[in-house]
């Protein structure tokens, strides 16, 4: 039983420069099952579409003008596309070392000429299998690295949020030339909500700050993570200092402007304390990670100095760091 037409409408296919009947042949096949159709002439030129757009599956004659099959197959998995990409190699005359080569080269399929249609769908529902398969256990380790990265008291992000992510995002804002802004923030005195009141209060304390400086980043773009005890840092792209001054004095009110209920008998009035660091652009190269959490740090720092419940920031040059406000 023939596929209906719009089954496999999502699903896109690049042939790559196989001979002009055989091209035509599979063209009007898989059009006609519903399947996009695109041609490549040549591999290089296939390539740079790869890179530029998804295909589910590519499928290759064995000799091509300027490389081979086998090596495309290479080309493609060496390429580290951000989803799989079925490989189909067809020939008209291959051996055994043919069929060897291109499967360690990195195809999935290796089919002889003349193309029989019935083999080719069938082939083309086990790509759909696989590319399927391949998404789901995608999306499973994507939850699992994710939870790796959350801090299982305030569900906000942890450490290895910033770790892994602040170098990205550094080199994101400098790319684009984007601003790129940083906050480092403390709750003053909580120790002492430790030592008076216990740990399952400093707890709830700490689930209900996370969840305040969360309300007021906006969603996909700035992310909070649990630095260590009462710390936290918010990262903020596309947010100049002028910004994330703003935002940290909105999160500092936020804080200060309703009392931490803790029990139905004790609520608590907390204030915090907040250090921003933030750029523009460097033309010199990025600052790392190290030197924006440290500046951040230094005025977080100031800020406690001063007098706590207050934000202090920087503006930061890799040249020439001025001095905290």
């Amino acid at each position: 039983m023939e596929l209906t037409s719009n089954e496999h409408a999502q699903m896109r296919v690049l042939l790559v420069d196989m001979s002009p009947i055989s091209r035509k042949l599979m063209r009007n096949i898989l059009r006609k099952q519903g399947y996009e159709v695109e041609e490549a002439s040549r591999g290089a030129e296939a390539m740079e579409r790869l890179k530029n757009e998804y295909f589910h599956v590519v499928i290759t004659g064995l000799v091509l003008d300027d490389i081979s099959g086998s090596e495309l197959c290479s080309r493609i998995r060496a390429a580290d596309l951000p989803r799989y990409t079925y490989i189909i190699v067809v020939s008209s005359n291959s051996s055994i070392k043919d069929l060897r080569t291109a499967l360690d080269s990195g195809a999935d399929e290796f089919m002889n000429k003349p193309i029989m249609k019935p083999l080719l769908l069938a082939r083309l529902c086990l790509a759909q299998r696989i590319i399927d398969l391949e998404a789901k256990l995608k999306l499973v380790e994507m939850q699992s690295q994710d939870l790796l990265m959350k801090d299982a008291l305030t569900e906000v992000y942890n450490r290895r949020r910033i770790q892994k992510d602040l170098p990205s995002e550094i080199k994101r804002a400098n790319r684009y030339q984007k601003p790129l802004s940083l906050v480092i923030c403390d709750l003053d005195h909580f120790k002492a909500v430790n030592d008076t009141h216990g740990h399952l209060a400093g707890d709830k304390v700490l689930k209900e700050v996370a969840q305040r400086l969360r309300s007021h980043c906006r969603k996909d773009i700035d992310w909070v993570a649990r630095y260590g005890g009462e710390e936290f840092v918010i990262v903020l792209p596309e947010t100049d200092v002028n910004g994330a001054l703003i935002m940290a004095e909105n999160m500092r009110q936020a804080i200060e402007g309703e009392p931490f209920a803790v029990s139905s008998s004790l609520s608590l009035d907390l204030t915090m304390s907040f250090g921003a660091a933030g750029y523009n652009t460097v033309p010199n190269g990025a600052l790392s990670p190290d030197e924006i959490l440290g500046q951040a740090d230094l005025c977080l720092y100031k800020a406690k100095e001063q007098g706590r419940n207050q934000v202090c920031f920087v503006h930061c040059h890799v040249d020439d760091l001025h001095g905290v406000n």
